[in-house]
This record gives structure tokens, C-alpha cells and sequence, in this order.
């Protein structure tokens, strides 16, 4: 073909071994390659569609035995990629933002039943290969630049990573019973023989920002629609017998501050509920361990654990009980001379740790009864045992319960049974005839 002349043709087919064209190379219509195995289009350049005005830009319609679009290069620029997108969306333009264009979209279709269950389909599926010297690889890394200007201007929802599932069809029992249905999913295998000297998390989030931002925020933040069937808020199966699970829940202040560790709202039957099928024996072992320090105390509450049930309404049932304590005797054998104990409460001192300084100890429960009302009848203890009769009201591990010699009983001594503003007052000891 001579340079500078003008060639085309109206209509027909054109058949050529090779074509070069050193200008440009305009098509009205299509240009339509049968198959790219016997013969290919090689562009040592580039592709230029920035004057295209079109409804769809490139249109490969068509059955692919490997792949639609095959990149295989080396990408050497500082800010390369295989395929980059820009675009803009006009969203004032009627029917654009309400559309939600995208960058890329895809959409797949299974349009058979294989003859087994194997396999399934990736929407996107990146494979990354990092080397040493790599400060980050991110298998898929999505950013949003949110700019507001003007007071007027009001922006929803902004997320950088989004799964949605959508279960269609009347026949849902299609379903596996060990299936699962997951919105966002994460995995983390292993295969090297060698040891990893870092921190692995299956999930892992920061909040980075420095705005305040006026309302709640949260490293996790879920919600459920008010017609949903959900069992759980967080659930966690540990199956490994490699390692035990140290702890299932760990939240750490770091060098930050932390007031409340966990805050549970308006549950209607258990705010908390341990069921534990076999406890570690042991004194470092419980259902429930609270351990904290407090440094020059004041406080009038708890200090390690506090209580406080709030009555309204009407008493329907004979008993309200602020704390309850149980033991169940089930498939057990309780030994002789040794305890059963409902509650233990006590005060210790380490030697050489600390001075008393003659403070008051109460080592068993401080009780109190504030009422305004003065028709009630107050106990400070009451009793309710079966047909066993009860051995003593207290049982000493060999002290005296201060007991003082005075002549006015039985044996000559007396018990301190309470005391008041300095004054203690005594009850008499007689011993069985």
C-alpha cells in the first residue's frame, strides 16, 4: 500500500497476508477476528479510544475455551498496572448516580448443573506471588476519597469493600445441610515447612483517622433488618487439639484508654451465659475470674465485680434475689471432712505486704437495708434447708470466735455478738447437759 494514499473499500471481504499502516487506521463499522490462535493482532503501541463515543467501547461477545483477555508482561513503571481505569460520572446528569455505575462490572452466569458437586466459580480471582523485600501485598486493595464542600452537600454511605448475597428462587432446600452462605469470607493456609516469625490474624482492622467525626464509630459495627432469622451476633468454633485457644475474646487499652470492656445492652433473658462441660481442676481455674487493681481505693460499690438489680412494677413471685449462688450435686461424692461451700468471701494479706493499722476487717459480707418505708420486716439472715437440721449457725476452723472468760455462764465465757460505736455486747455460752 503506497504511503499517503487513501485506501478503503465499500462493501465485501478483504483478505490479506499482512497489513502496515504507518498513519492511522479508521473503521466505520467492526473489525471482527475470527480466530486469534491462527492469526493475531499485535500492537506494539498502544490503543487509543479516548475520541470514542459509544455505548460499549470494546465488545467481546463470544465462547472462550481459556480466558476473554490474556495479559502476560512485565510491568517495570513506578506506578504501573495491567489495566488501569479512569473515569467520571456526571451525577447530575438524570439516571447516573441512581444507576450506581462502576468501574468494572461483571456478571457471571451458571447456565448448567454439572454432574457433580466440584468446583464453582470466582467473581475475581487474584493470585499474588510476593518475594522478600515487599513491604505489603494486598490481594485486593480498595480506596475511597470522600470530598465534601459546601454545608448543603450531604454524603450516605461510603465503603470501600461491599458483599452482598441475594438468595433467589422458590426452592431454597436445594441448599446443603453443611453449606454455608457467606458475605465476606477469609482464609489462611499454610504449606511452608518453615516457621513464621510475625503476627497472623484472620481479620484485621485499624481506624486511622484523626477527624471526629460527630457520632458513633466502631473498629466493628453489624445490624440485622427487622424480618431476619439470626441465632448469633458473633460466632467462633475452635476445632484445633495443636494449641489451646488462650482466650476467645481478648481486648486490650494498649496505650490508649479503655472504660468499659464490654457493654451489654437490653438483653431479655441472659446478659451472659457460661456453660462450661469440663473445668480444669485447679484453684487457677473458673467459670468466671475477675482480677483488677486498684490503686488508692474508693469506692463504695464493687470494686471487682458490682451488682445492682433495678424493681418495677408488682412482685408476682415469692423470691427476688439480687445475686444467686449454687452448687448441684449431680453424679458426685462428696468426701468427709472436707467443704462444700456456696460462696467464699475473705481478705488476705501476704507477709510483709501492706500495714492494717488497726482498720476494721470485714472479712465475711457487709449487709445493708436503706428503706425510706418503716412497715417491713428486716432479717439480716434467712434460712431455708431441707429436712437435715442445721449442725451450727457458724463453723470456726479453730479460733475462738472471741470468746472472753466472764463468770456470768455456764462454762465462763462469753461471745462478742455485735458491737456499736466502740461498745460490744456478749452473749452467754452453756454447754448440753
Amino acid at each position: 500500500m503506497a504511503t499517503g494514499r487513501k485506501f478503503g473499500w465499500h462493501s465485501g471481504v478483504l483478505t490479506a497476508l499482512d497489513g502496515r499502516f504507518k498513519g492511522d487506521l479508521y473503521v466505520q463499522d467492526d473489525i471482527v477476528f475470527s480466530d486469534v490462535s491462527a492469526g493475531i493482532l499485535g500492537i506494539t503501541g498502544g490503543i487509543d479510544m479516548s475520541g470514542t463515543v459509544s455505548a460499549i467501547g470494546i465488545d467481546m461477545g463470544g465462547t472462550f475455551s481459556t480466558v476473554a483477555i490474556n495479559i502476560d508482561g512485565t510491568c517495570l513503571g513506578t506506578t504501573s498496572g495491567a489495566i488501569q481505569v479512569t473515569l467520571d460520572y456526571d451525577f447530575s446528569a438524570n439516571g447516573v448516580g441512581e444507576n450506581y455505575p462502576s468501574a468494572i462490572r461483571l456478571d457471571l452466569t451458571q447456565t448448567a448443573v454439572g454432574t457433580n458437586m466440584a468446583g464453582g466459580f470466582y467473581g475475581v480471582h487474584a493470585r499474588l506471588h510476593a518475594a522478600y523485600g515487599n513491604l505489603g501485598t494486598y490481594g485486593i486493595f480498595s480506596r475511597c476519597y470522600v470530598s465534601a464542600t459546601g454545608s448543603s452537600q450531604e454524603i450516605n454511605d461510603v465503603v470501600a469493600v461491599m458483599g452482598e448475597i441475594r438468595v433467589n428462587g422458590a426452592d431454597i432446600n436445594r441448599y446443603a445441610a453443611e453449606s454455608s452462605i457467606s458475605a465476606l469470607r477469609g482464609s489462611i493456609s499454610n504449606s511452608s515447612t518453615g516457621a513464621f516469625e510475625g503476627q497472623v490474624f484472620g481479620l484485621m482492622l485499624d481506624f486511622g483517622s484523626a477527624h471526629n467525626h460527630g457520632d458513633e464509630t466502631a473498629l466493628i459495627f453489624g445490624y440485622s433488618h427487622g424480618n431476619v432469622y439470626l441465632d448469633y451476633g458473633l460466632h467462633f468454633i475452635y476445632n484445633s487439639t495443636t494449641q489451646a485457644l488462650t482466650k476467645g475474646i481478648w481486648l486490650e487499652a494498649g496505650t490508649g484508654t479503655m472504660t468499659t470492656g464490654i457493654d451489654i445492652g437490653a438483653c431479655t433473658q441472659l446478659g451472659i451465659n457460661i456453660s462450661m462441660p469440663v473445668l480444669t481442676v485447679g484453684d487457677s481455674y473458673s467459670g468466671v475470674r475477675v482480677s483488677v487493681i486498684s490503686a488508692a481505693p474508693n469506692n463504695s460499690y464493687g470494686t471487682a465485680a458490682y451488682f445492682s438489680t433495678n424493681l418495677t412494677g408488682t412482685q408476682a413471685g415469692q423470691f427476688v434475689y439480687g445475686i444467686g449462688s449454687w452448687i448441684n450435686i449431680n453424679s458426685f461424692t462428696a468426701v468427709a471432712g472436707r467443704f462444700l461451700c456456696a460462696q467464699d468471701n475473705g481478705i488476705y494479706q501476704g507477709t510483709d505486704n501492706g500495714e492494717i493499722n488497726g482498720a476494721t476487717l470485714i472479712f465475711g459480707v457487709r449487709m445493708e437495708c436503706l428503706l425510706a418505708s418503716s412497715d417491713a420486716l428486716t432479717y439480716p439472715f434467712s434460712i431455708n434447708t431441707s429436712d437435715d437440721g442445721i449442725t451450727a449457725i457458724f463453723e470456726s476452723n479453730g479460733t475462738d470466735l472471741g470468746q472472753v472468760t466472764d463468770a456470768g455462764s455456764d462454762d465462763g465465757n462469753l461471745v462478742p455478738l455485735f458491737s456499736r460505736g466502740g461498745n460490744t455486747r456478749y452473749v452467754k455460752l452453756y454447754t448440753l447437759a
